[in-house]
């Protein structure tokens, strides 16, 4: 597969790239709360970047294509208007959330939780495969309450769920070491990568950080673009994905659904 990783600006990117040649973008983008104080996520005027950023995925998605996006919960409407302001729509049917081992400490106000991504198309005709039954590990997601029975269950994926479940990296993983503040699963993604894209499509991750959607891209079997504009982070992401045991990863973790 084609992996095309950039140091670079993402609009920069953005501006050479051909008008619908990407099958599907999936984005951590900066949420506009200023998190830990960074400068890539302070903004004069957020929705303005938003606007910014979804007309230029409009350009480059294919009609049939799909946009997954993380946001912040309490910026949730202010995405939500961009996106109606761009002419694209959000799904909120596939509306999800991922809950995180540890809620992100604060001194002023509760721990959050969970963060949210949302499922944006420019119709409603998009790619979608409904696999569920893809991942063999059963450590791949976190064991949960039932609230209803009162006893912890593991849950089963399902891809209409509401909620991920999906262990997310933390310093100390043997398997999936945390490198980036925000670094999101590696399963986490491949389950939306192969639900929304088929093999040999494009995947876009313009905010590409540690670099963990291109290689989940590069798992499923997918064309990967990505850029980052932190010089340090990006050679930390290259070095990942040359040291990464494709191989291993797909015999421990990951179904062969080539037949399916």
């Amino acid at each position: 597969m084609n992996y095309q990783f950039y140091n670079e600006d993402c609009f920069d990117r953005m501006s050479k790239m051909p008008k619908g040649s990407v099958d599907l973008i999936l984005t951590d983008i900066p949420y506009g709360i200023t998190y830990q104080n960074k400068d890539w996520d302070k903004f004069e005027d957020y929705k303005a970047f938003l606007i910014k950023l979804l007309s230029n995925f409009k350009q480059i998605v294919k009609d049939d294509g799909a946009i997954w996006m993380f946001c912040a919960p309490t910026m949730f409407n202010t995405v939500d208007q961009a996106i109606s302001e761009c002419g694209l729509i959000n799904h909120y049917d596939f509306w999800k959330s991922i809950q995180r081992q540890k809620g992100r400490g604060a001194k002023s106000k509760p721990k959050s939780q969970r963060e949210d991504i949302l499922l944006i198309t420019k119709s409603n005709k998009f790619i979608f495969n409904n696999i569920s039954d893809i991942f063999k590990y059963d450590e791949t997601v976190t064991n949960t309450l039932d609230i209803t029975i009162g006893e912890v269950q593991r849950p089963i994926f399902n891809i209409n769920d509401k909620v991920f479940y999906f262990k997310m990296p933390y310093y100390l993983s043997k398997t999936e070491k945390m490198f980036h503040s925000c670094q999101k699963s590696i399963l986490l993604l491949y389950s939306l990568i192969v639900n929304f894209s088929n093999k040999g499509d494009t995947v876009f991750d313009p905010f590409a950080g540690s670099g963990s959607c291109g290689i989940s891209t590069l798992l499923a079997d997918r064309n990967f673009i990505g850029c980052e504009l932190d010089a340090d982070m990006y050679k930390k992401a290259l070095s990942w994905k040359e040291s990464f045991n494709f191989e291993t990863y797909k015999k421990v973790f990951i179904k062969d659904i080539s037949n399916e």
